[in-house]
């Protein structure tokens, strides 16, 4: 038997789309003006 589990993947689903998220994004305020004022390509 293992000592060490892994936890479970916690899948998300809805009606048409099951995922499972594994990246969470930071905005960082102090470079926010920096992208915005140059636009979006």
């Amino acid at each position: 038997m293992c000592a060490n589990k892994l936890p479970q993947r916690q899948y998300k689903s809805s009606r048409y789309v099951v995922y499972l998220c594994k990246y969470h994004v930071v905005w960082c305020p102090k470079y926010r003006r920096e992208v915005l004022v140059n636009g979006v390509d």
